[in-house]
């Protein structure tokens, strides 16, 4: 019988941010619910050993909204609209988990970001 990943994707609190509701639905589940004023970010950080992870693409809206995965630099490792992806983190420390948002952009949307760590 096979085993079961571990979603590593940090949980987000409810929030309305510049017009945006985000709801935790349960299970790594969210609601996003509104229309954007302005361009931001909702943030959360892990901390992610070195080894393998698998990002599944998680489609919210395009490139208007979506998730994201940063190092500790900044540079983006990636972005949700980005197919399946294994990433590899070299060492550990502390990544950014993101949903970005475009402003004007109107979305109702339900998505479930994962992230597993494949070694």
């Amino acid at each position: 019988m096979g085993s079961e990943l571990t979603n590593l994707w940090p949980e987000h609190q409810a929030q309305t941010s510049f017009g945006i509701t985000l709801t935790p639905l349960g299970n790594g589940e969210y609601k996003l619910a509104g229309t954007c004023s302005q361009s931001f970010n909702i943030e959360t950080t892990r901390e992610l050993e070195a080894g393998t992870y698998l990002a599944p693409q998680c489609q919210i809206d395009s490139y208007a909204t979506y998730v994201e995965i940063q190092d500790s630099t900044g540079k983006t490792l990636w972005r949700g609209y980005q197919s399946d992806t294994e990433i590899t983190i070299p060492q550990a420390g502390t990544y950014k988990f993101m949903i970005r948002f475009s402003p004007g952009k109107t979305i109702d949307a339900t998505f479930t970001p994962r992230l597993y760590k494949l070694d």
